[in-house]
């Protein structure tokens, strides 16, 4: 019996020794974060299922990879000595905390929320307040739900859509991804009903929820085609509807997963769209936290070497 109980203390202590040396090592560069990660669960889990092995990318490799993606720059002598040691968060955050990374974000939503075109051209004011919203986003001055519901109220954005159809349709294409198709649609049902709707003309009328109504000439195109009204007279009542809804953290997880990985999350795995929306509304909607968990994952930090010599800084 004693000799049971000694055993049974070494082998304990080898297990604190052998976990000691994994913390040390999961220190490194070379850290594995399996446990650590939320996208690394499902992603390398998967792997593992599939008996296929993951080559974590270099440091060469992947300081150039976060670079361009975050900044839009190639590292240059500076930023190679000052991460000459740096685990693959601390690189992350080096480049997150650079200006290029708010410039580049606006170059990017300058496109996404279509004030880039020539018709903004003459509304410098307006563009720099939608401008001064991604930067406050991206540097973490507020969260991605606050950031949507002061978007629908932008001048830029509703000097830019001046119709309740197209509010509606271009606010649910960019923060829900898809536009409504037909009232009926139970997602969608309440959120409309009762609201005031404004129809090309400038007219206003509430809808009552049905679709036969032909008193309007619009009321049947509206319905069918557009469901309006979701902005109308109201931007902060339209922003907090729209933040409520399941698929507005699981788009906007997956927006963000586009701009890193370049494809949807379901073409990784397919419960994964629904954690990362998951993870994205616990955590307050914390763009920053998300974009650090997107580029320290398995998914983003694989390498795309196939030798030694492809990559030279």
């Amino acid at each position: 019996m004693k000799n049971k109980f000694i055993k049974k203390i070494i082998f304990f202590f080898a297990l604190v020794l052998i976990s000691d040396l994994t913390v040390s090592r999961d220190k490194s560069f070379d850290f594995n974060p399996y446990y650590n990660n939320l996208i690394d669960s499902y992603v390398l889990a998967r792997l593992d299922r599939l008996g296929v092995s993951h080559n974590w990318a270099g440091k060469a490799e992947l300081m150039r990879r976060l670079s361009l993606d975050l900044t839009g720059e190639v590292p240059d002598e500076q930023d190679r000595n000052n991460l000459a040691d740096s685990s693959r968060m601390e690189m992350a955050l080096y480049f997150m905390n650079k200006p290029e990374f708010i410039v580049t974000s606006q170059l990017i939503y300058a496109d996404v929320f279509k004030y880039s075109k020539a018709f903004m051209f003459s509304r410098e004011t307006q563009i720099a307040g939608l401008n001064d919203l991604v930067g406050r986003l991206h540097d973490g001055s507020i969260m991605y739900d606050v950031f949507a519901r002061k978007v629908l109220m932008e001048p830029a954005f509703l000097s830019r859509f001046t119709s309740g159809v197209d509010r509606t349709t271009v606010a649910m294409e960019l923060f829900l991804g898809y536009t409504p198709v037909t009232p009926y649609d139970f997602e969608f049902a309440n959120m409309f009903n009762g609201y005031r709707l404004v129809d090309n003309k400038d007219r206003t009328y509430t809808w009552d929820g049905k679709c036969d109504n032909s008193e309007t000439r619009n009321i049947e195109e509206s319905c069918v085609a557009n469901v309006s009204g979701m902005i109308g007279d109201s931007p902060v009542d339209a922003g907090n509807i729209l933040v409520s809804l399941p698929s507005f953290a699981e788009y906007g997880a997956t927006v963000l997963w586009r701009r890193y990985i370049g494809e949807d999350p379901d073409a990784v795995l397919p419960e994964l769209t629904s954690a990362l929306g998951r993870h994205f509304s616990d955590t307050g909607y914390d763009l920053r936290e998300l974009t650090l968990l997107i580029v320290t994952s398995a998914a983003y930090a694989q390498s795309n070497k196939f030798r030694d010599d492809d990559l030279v800084l």
